[in-house]
């Protein structure tokens, strides 16, 4: 497209990040995103998504914690990728710091989207989940 002079918009660049992605291609996708930087396409929802997208499945996660707080508007969807990233990571420090920030942020109702993110995640049973559970409801819930 580049070469043809076409030039692209924030409707062209998640459909090239994706391919990217789907390719496994972190290279050619790190200069999809600077092209997408130079053109201020970054904070696009639709954008940043595909490029969170990508760098979660190649395990840039430092990238995508980057990106993420650099989006101006984070919906449900950002949010849950964040935490199950996370917790296939093993970072469950991180899950319980982002699940507090999307409590701070009024996006949950605490109780049920804990237990809803635990269940789901098959990590019920998980000793250090339940004790980070404990921490949880022990300081954040007010009865």
């Amino acid at each position: 497209m580049l070469r043809c002079r076409v030039s692209s918009d924030n409707f062209t660049f998640p459909s090239v990040v994706k391919a990217c992605s789907a390719l496994n291609n972190v290279r050619f996708g790190a200069v999809v995103h600077e092209v997408i930087l130079s053109m201020g396409f970054e904070v696009n929802v639709f954008i940043g998504s595909s490029l969170i997208n990508l760098y979660l499945e190649n395990n840039y996660i430092n990238r995508v914690r980057r990106l993420f707080d650099k989006m101006p508007v984070r919906d449900y969807v950002l949010w849950n990728v964040m935490l199950n990233r996370y917790v296939k990571c093993g970072e469950l420090d991180k899950v319980v710091k982002i699940f507090d920030e999307m409590r701070k942020e009024g996006i949950v109702d605490l109780g049920a989207q804990l237990h809803g993110l635990v269940v789901s995640c098959g990590l019920e049973s998980n000793s250090m989940v339940a004790k980070k559970l404990v921490y949880v409801f022990k300081f954040w819930v007010v009865v």
